[in-house]
């Protein structure tokens, strides 16, 4: 019998900049976070990254409900005021067959509300696209 290997630990990045919505489940972030110190400075790991939103499905390209998904997702990401809502963050665990990381963007002032929650509440107000994947 083989062991089963564990699952990757999560990884908490700090979202400094929301690069470009793919689809209504996939999002570039310009992400950041620190990986180490050297004397007194801390060392940050920073660049742009894919993510792919867990728990949800959303049409592609060229499916019907493209481009609402698209609209609301980056409607969503785009509503934060980082003065207000502290900005944003995302929690990543390993990676997909495609390489892109799997995980979900919150606010960072109330982690109460996910882009994927998001996504569905707006699916149950009558659109119909996405669907949670558990």
């Amino acid at each position: 019998m083989t062991a089963k290997k564990a699952p990757p630990a999560p990884v908490d990045w700090e979202v400094l900049e929301v690069h470009k919505v793919v689809d209504g489940d996939t999002v570039d972030l310009l992400v950041t976070r620190p990986i180490g110190t050297l004397d007194q400075f801390t060392i940050s790991a920073t660049g742009i990254v894919r993510i792919r939103l867990v728990h949800l499905d959303t049409p592609e390209r060229g499916e019907a409900g493209h481009d609402e998904a698209l609209d609301d997702l980056e409607d969503w990401l785009m509503g934060f005021d980082k003065s207000v809502d502290g900005g944003l963050r995302v929690v990543t665990q390993g990676k997909d067959a495609f390489g892109r990381y799997l995980g979900d963007v919150y606010a960072e002032v109330d982690r109460a509300e996910t882009a994927s929650d998001y996504m569905v509440r707006e699916a149950n107000e009558g659109l119909g696209w996405p669907v949670w994947m558990g």
